[in-house]
């Protein structure tokens, strides 16, 4: 496991602690990235991924991982929130749920025999309240 990040703003936080993504992925080849390659999420035009998500995404992504089954080295990102639309609960949510949800599906896509596929999971954060996304380019 590594982890890349960028500092941020005293009025801005990530979707969880470094510290507990960190201590969940010690044992994996993932790569955590803390909006490092970019503090918000998104796509290439006219890609799977952006038609996924025009038609199905109405707030805002605050994690993906995208990964192809046996891939050594996956990104798992993590975007930039404001601290004052963010609230605590929410945050110990993503902690205790979603990160065990994340390597859940690293673990799943590392003993999965496929070819020539990318798996998708997105965390979306809309209305107070986190929604799981999960697709492929099939």
């Amino acid at each position: 496991m590594k982890i890349i990040s960028r500092p941020l703003n005293n009025d801005e936080c990530f979707p969880c602690s470094m510290k507990k993504a960190k201590t969940l992925f010690a044992d994996t080849n993932v790569t955590l990235n803390f909006a490092h390659t970019g503090r918000i999420y998104g796509t290439f035009k006219n890609t799977f991924d952006m038609f996924y998500l025009k038609n199905n995404i109405k707030g805002h992504v605050i994690s993906s991982m995208y990964i192809s089954p046996g891939e050594s080295n996956p990104f798992f990102s993590f975007y930039v929130l404001k601290k004052k639309d963010y609230p605590e609960e929410i945050m110990q949510e993503f902690e205790e749920k979603f990160l065990n949800l994340y390597l859940d599906f690293y673990n799943e896509m590392m003993t999965k025999n496929e070819t020539s596929v990318c798996h998708v999971m997105l965390v979306e954060y809309r209305d107070n309240k986190l929604y799981l996304h999960q697709f492929n380019n099939r």
